[in-house]
């Protein structure tokens, strides 16, 4: 007896691996978000370019790997205490 087949095994190519039009973002693509659906818009974190030397940045990295944050997370706890001792002055 001859079964069928279902649908998941044909040739067909997925809908979102579909080659796209000229001019679409391509999937590799990073988006990122200003805000997430549990931040309101005043809560949302405001991304910006950084401009450090290689060297520096090597130190951050190799802090942040030491205390299990991202390098971003680095920056923004050294920023945070920053502001908070200035503000105790």
């Amino acid at each position: 007896m001859a079964t069928s087949k279902s649908s998941i095994f044909t040739a067909e190519p997925h809908p979102a691996r579909a080659s796209k039009s000229p001019g679409s973002r391509p999937a590799t693509d990073v988006v990122t978000k200003t805000a997430t659906h549990s931040q309101s818009p005043e809560e949302a974190r405001k991304a910006f370019l950084l401009r450090v030397s290689p060297e520096l940045m090597k130190e951050i990295e190799t802090w942040a790997q030491a205390e299990m944050r991202s390098i971003n997370g680095q920056i923004e706890y050294l920023l945070r205490q920053a502001v908070n001792q200035r503000k105790k002055k």
